[in-house]
């Protein structure tokens, strides 16, 4: 699940395939903005059918972060 996760956020913030592994902070990306995180709800929506804790996102400084919060 994590790796499909790293994948599609991949996608979600314009990066090369297979580059993602956790570790990065968010603050990286010059993609991560709200855009992406509405790409990441429909995501998660769809993926894991829960919604996605939007303040618990705000308080997320990495990748692993994100996962995280995700798949709680």
């Amino acid at each position: 699940m994590k790796e499909d996760f790293l994948r599609s956020l991949e996608a979600i913030l314009a990066v090369a395939t297979d580059t993602l592994n956790g570790e990065e902070p968010l603050s990286e990306f010059k993609d991560w903005d709200s855009m992406a995180i509405l790409e990441l709800q429909v995501y998660v929506d769809n993926t894991f059918s829960k919604g996605l804790d939007i303040e618990a996102l705000a308080k997320a400084q990495t990748v692993n972060d994100v996962w995280t919060i995700i798949s709680q």
